[in-house]
């Protein structure tokens, strides 16, 4: 996987902010703190990478850190996809229950598990630019 060099230069600027997280330190990476958007939202989430806080991006122009920030800020760009399973594979997950559990190996699927498969990807995003670098899943 080829990476664009001017990319990568503008990635290694914002590497002196990143910072991270200690075991006490909160990361906020389920669902923005302004909005209702999560990875699974059409756009996904932006976590920033200094302060560990999710933004949608819709409101990533909130970010206080971007505003007192002069140089370049990273963000974690995180994208959930849910793709339907086929009917057979549905048929096939509900007759291997072997235990008495729900949403665990051997036993009962969730329905999230039973009907999709969830796809994630990840970026390394720099701003201000959006300058993007796929993350090797």
């Amino acid at each position: 996987m080829a990476v664009d060099p001017q990319a990568l230069e503008v990635i290694r600027q914002g590497m002196k902010g990143v910072k991270a997280p200690k075991s006490f330190d909160r990361v906020y990476k389920d669902e923005c703190v302004f909005s209702f958007d999560t990875p699974q939202s059409p756009n996904g989430l932006y976590i920033n990478l200094s302060t560990h806080k999710a933004y949608g991006e819709s409101v990533l122009h909130l970010d206080p850190a971007a505003k007192n920030n002069n140089g370049v800020l990273l963000y974690l760009h995180v994208k959930e996809t849910r793709i339907p399973k086929t009917q057979e594979e549905m048929e096939k997950k509900t007759n291997e229950v072997q235990k008495l559990a729900i949403g665990m190996e051997g036993g009962f699927a969730g329905d999230e598990e039973r009907i999709y498969t969830v796809e994630k990807s990840y970026r390394i995003v720099a701003m201000p630019g959006k300058v993007a670098v796929e993350y090797p899943n």
